[in-house]
């Protein structure tokens, strides 16, 4: 998901709640905004998605920070259940 976390009202039960449509292993990637107040931008602070996600059952498994001059992270989670996670 791309640049929609943010307008999420609860990301704890949503998240917690499509875990069930990933298969045994299977992978999350969040492209976040993160807090800019000189770019204008609104997003999700990067620990509070953390937190958010690890309460929704995820597993943080890397952060790709390529985009972030252009004030995004990109989030890969896992469940913790099944091979490669």
């Amino acid at each position: 998901m791309i640049s929609s976390y943010h307008h999420f009202e609860d990301p704890v039960a949503l998240l917690g709640k499509a875990k069930a449509a990933l298969k045994p292993g299977g992978k999350l990637a969040i492209g976040e905004w993160f807090p800019s107040k000189t770019a204008g931008t609104s997003g999700t602070p990067p620990e509070r998605l953390k937190a958010q996600m690890a309460s929704a059952g995820y597993v943080l498994e890397r952060v790709e920070t390529h985009l972030e001059a252009n004030g995004m992270y990109l989030y890969i989670f896992g469940t913790g259940a099944g091979p490669g996670t």
